[in-house]
């Protein structure tokens, strides 16, 4: 039998509540982290590909995603 992994697809709505939820299980305090609007950010990093013998050399992209929570006020 062989394992097949589970494919999930998480719209920015998604990645907030599972913020919110991580922070309010992970850390104690009288914080209510819906009252945080968490913003995301995205960047793109690039660096040299390998030359591969008869191939090219693409720059390999990686994109970097980051979140902040803030209070919202």
């Amino acid at each position: 039998m062989e394992k097949i992994p589970a494919t999930y697809k998480l719209d920015e709505d998604d990645l907030r509540e599972a913020i919110t939820e991580w922070l309010n299980e992970h850390h104690d305090g009288d914080t209510d982290w819906n009252e945080y609007v968490i913003t995301f950010k995205t960047e793109e990093k690039r660096s040299p590909g390998r030359g591969l013998p008869g191939g090219m050399n693409d720059d390999i992209v990686t994109t970097v995603i980051s979140a902040v929570a803030v209070k919202d006020e």
